[in-house]
């Protein structure tokens, strides 16, 4: 939702527009993983967020694959060049 939230306020004000198409491609291509490693490796002095680092690490190294791989697909379907 910020992504088309923040694209509406921005193409108010740009002469080219944000298209849906590239909104999409920025919602799909997100940063989302980032934000949860930087929190989990914060603080690993105990066990049981030790865990939680190593979880955390291991589903975004597989969401980082998985868009990755199908980032081109994706561009393709959108008709993005």
């Amino acid at each position: 939702m910020s992504v088309v939230f923040l694209s509406f306020i921005l193409n108010l004000f740009r002469k080219t527009p944000i298209s849906w198409r590239w909104q999409a491609m920025i919602i799909f291509s997100g940063l989302r993983g980032a934000f949860a490693f930087a929190l989990a490796f914060r603080n690993v002095s105990t066990e049981a967020r030790s865990l939680m680092y190593t979880t955390t690490s291991v589903i975004v190294i597989l969401t980082v694959m998985f868009n990755g791989t199908l980032a081109g697909p994706v561009l393709k379907w959108l008709k993005i060049r």
